[in-house]
């Protein structure tokens, strides 16, 4: 049995090898987040502007959300809003009407429940009533987001500037509400400060995530509307169209704020749907995926490692090891496996905690919470982060289906705004 422990030992030192293999280059990435310097854009044509709005039963939220977008900077003649009330229960459609949205449907279906069937609905809604050509772009946010006054104008400089696709500042209007809210919220603000900045800064795309982001007429011509349907459905959008040739910009001075959940089951619940979302990508696009990253194709190899090796490495050194510390401690091989384990542990915890550290000191003033929060957070991200092993492991074995979040925040886009 000590052979067994030794090889224990081996397999999860290529474990470690392989984590860091598919994963050092996000320390790159952030050494060229942290030096680089901002250019601004130019101002750009001023683009006829359509905001879309999936909402299911957000009668608490959607009103703060059109007031934001009525606050924006751009030009009003050229910004139009518009909201599905999507198999709604309460009185969301009244209040976006009331809040002055410019024209809001109504979308009663049962049979398909998501929001990528409520996206397709509403453009195809939205080409009918307006034509196919009435907009330049289109916005998409979620019901519980708040806008900066100069969002608008802030993208539109990006999408000037040759991008069909860009996506946005990811903040969060409830950071300190929890240890929960707090990890969450760092995840995005890491993705976008660290990790969006320099994907385009080296030539490749940035990674959307479902909402503050911005796709031309000319991209939603090319899908043909949206027939984007996996429980990730802005992976899966995001995925087909860097397929199909496209780079996805980022624009760091448009800055928008969402909800994030509260309690540690609706967050493990929302991830495991995205979880099983990105295999659901991996499983529909996975040939040419591979295609690509082995003709190092920079922005897909990037996808690929992100959304696959992750979860795949960690079920495997989970299950590994459960059913190699229960062998070992019948054989009383324990002590030569436990060093290995408890270091490789550590290790673990360590980059865990660095990279919330390093996200928390760089962004200190971008976050919207006291100072005790702040720090409270780098801890909170080590079993936010950890949480994802089981979520992995959950996601490859049992079906997952959409389940409606709960947003009850009842912060302003006046509220957030202020330092």
């Amino acid at each position: 049995m000590e052979r067994f422990a030794h090889g224990m030992n081996i397999v999860n030192l290529v474990i470690c090898a392989l984590f860091v293999l598919c994963y050092s280059y996000q320390f790159v990435y952030t050494l060229y987040a942290i030096f680089h310097k901002k250019k601004k854009a130019g101002e750009g044509k001023a683009h006829r502007l359509a905001v879309l709005v999936c909402a299911r039963n957000e009668e608490s939220v959607i009103g703060a959300l059109i007031d934001s977008l009525l606050k924006q900077d751009y030009e009003k003649s050229l910004t139009s809003v518009f909201v599905v009330a999507d198999n709604c229960t309460d009185d969301t459609a009244a209040v976006a009407e009331r809040a002055g949205a410019t024209r809001v449907y109504i979308r009663n279906d049962k049979a398909h429940i998501g929001k990528g069937y409520a996206m397709e609905y509403l453009l195809h809604s939205i080409d009918e009533e307006y034509g196919e050509d009435a907009f330049d772009a289109f916005v998409v946010f979620d019901a519980d987001n708040l806008v900066s006054p100069t969002f608008l104008t802030e993208i539109n400089r990006t999408f000037s500037n040759g991008f069909e696709i860009v996506t946005s500042y990811r903040n969060t209007k409830n950071f300190g509400a929890s240890a929960t809210s707090s990890a969450s919220g760092m995840w995005f603000i890491r993705e976008a400060r660290f990790l969006n900045c320099a994907r385009v800064g080296f030539g490749g795309s940035a990674w959307l995530a479902g909402t503050g982001f911005l796709f031309s007429n000319k991209i939603k011509k090319i899908h043909g509307g949206w027939p984007f349907h996996t429980l990730t459905e802005d992976v899966e959008f995001m995925v087909d169209s860097v397929l199909k040739g496209y780079r996805i910009g980022y624009c760091e001075d448009a800055e928008f704020f969402d909800e994030q959940p509260t309690g540690a089951w609706d967050s493990f619940l929302q991830r495991l749907r995205w979880a099983k979302g990105g295999l659901q990508v991996f499983g529909k696009y996975w040939k040419r995926m591979i295609g690509r990253s082995l003709r190092l194709d920079f922005s897909i190899l990037d996808y690929t490692i992100s959304i696959a090796p992750a979860y795949i490495l960690a079920v495997i050194a989970l299950l590994f090891n459960m059913v190699g510390i229960v062998m070992a401690l019948a054989a009383g091989t324990f002590s030569v496996v436990f060093p290995i384990l408890l270091w490789m542990v550590v290790g673990v915890i360590a980059l865990i905690v660095i990279a919330a550290a390093v996200t928390v000191l760089c962004e200190w003033k971008k976050i919207r919470a006291t100072p005790w929060q702040k720090i409270w957070s780098v801890f909170a991200f080590v079993p936010f982060m950890i949480s994802y092993v089981p979520i992995a492991l959950i996601a490859m074995i049992f079906p997952v289906s959409w389940r409606e979040t709960k947003h009850k925040s009842n912060r302003t886009i006046d509220d957030m705004m202020q330092r």
